[in-house]
């Protein structure tokens, strides 16, 4: 065998910005090579007072947001954003359970504090979030995580470290 055709491939980890330019620049590209995405929520542009998607209000206006690009772009029904809420202590349990069992979400992202760009809000403990994370497992709602160690025994890890250092982590 010489070739491989990807017939339906799909983005399993992408990011459309919120300024309305970035995210025109990266969505046609997108719905030419592949038939869905997995969208981050860590799309907050403080200057315009765009937050992350960690509640329900948030999440419908990004959608929102969102499908009109596409709309705009002639796109119909055969791209597939998935969307995702920031794991944070904002979360909470009622929109978490709002927006799984309305199809709205297709998990929930985690990432760790100052891992990497719109990580701001990402979290120094999974104990600031038990509840969700309980909920979680019991309705089977996917955990998406970031799997960097921006920081190890009070240090900051270069950046290149970071991932390998995460998996090869003691728990």
């Amino acid at each position: 065998m010489k070739e491989i055709t990807l017939t339906n491939p799909f983005e399993g980890h992408g990011h459309l910005r919120r300024l309305a330019t970035l995210m025109l620049e990266v969505i046609e590209y997108t719905i030419r090579q592949f038939s869905g995405m997995i969208v981050m929520p860590n799309v907050a542009v403080k200057e315009l007072n765009l937050p992350h998607i960690i509640d329900l209000k948030k999440l419908l206006d990004y959608r929102k947001e969102l499908i009109g690009v596409l709309r705009g772009l002639g796109q119909k029904s055969n791209f597939m954003p998935c969307f995702t809420y920031y794991l944070s202590p904002q979360l909470t349990v009622h929109d978490l359970l709002f927006a799984w069992e309305n199809n709205l979400i297709t998990g929930v992202k985690s990432y760790p504090e100052g891992a990497t760009t719109g990580s701001d809000m990402g979290l120094g403990s999974f104990n600031e979030v038990t509840k969700i994370l309980e909920v979680m497992e019991k309705h089977g709602i996917p955990l998406l995580i970031h799997g960097e160690t921006p920081k190890w025994k009070g240090d900051v890890v270069e950046d290149l470290k970071r991932e390998p250092l995460f998996f090869n982590e003691e728990a």
